[in-house]
């Protein structure tokens, strides 16, 4: 029987972690992402784990910069999507920042003006979980070299 758990994040759910991202990679995640950003951001920003039969198949990761919060990283396991799982992540990360009083949660992700399939499906995702662009910035990617579009979702608590 198959068990779906979602709980807190600890340092020993690190490599777990990592062996989801890189399976995301290169599809929603980069080169920087992989090997400079998430093996420091995983094991310092607090979030949740989906465990199927005590294997991490999902993700979700938050900070805050001066009381605003924001998912710094999500990830589902390509074999486990659209099953849910990102939802359970979410609204269990969402209860959590309620009850210490947050009112708002961003997430940045590549915008619409920026034409790259797979962030369709991201971006959709958002959507029905109640997000609404707030802002779309130009950035530059560390990976191409390339300036892009980024959008800021938010979403009220």
């Amino acid at each position: 029987m198959v068990f779906m758990k979602i709980r807190k994040s600890t340092e020993k759910d690190f490599a777990g972690m990592m062996e989801v991202a890189k399976r995301l990679y290169p599809t929603w995640f980069d080169k920087t992402a992989i090997n400079e950003s998430m093996p420091v951001d995983l094991k310092i920003h607090k979030g949740y784990i989906a465990e199927e039969d005590g294997k991490i198949v999902g993700f979700i990761t938050y900070t805050s910069d001066k009381g605003k919060i924001e998912i710094s990283w999500i990830g589902i396991d390509p074999n486990y999507q659209r099953r849910g799982i990102g939802s359970k992540l979410l609204k269990r990360l969402e209860s959590g920042l309620r009850q210490i009083g947050v009112k708002e949660l961003r997430v940045k992700t590549v915008a619409e003006s920026t034409i790259y399939k797979p962030y369709d499906q991201t971006r959709a995702f958002y959507r029905k979980m109640g997000f609404e662009v707030e802002k779309v910035e130009k950035v530059w990617s560390k990976d191409t070299g390339k300036e892009f579009d980024l959008a800021t979702f938010v979403k009220k608590l």
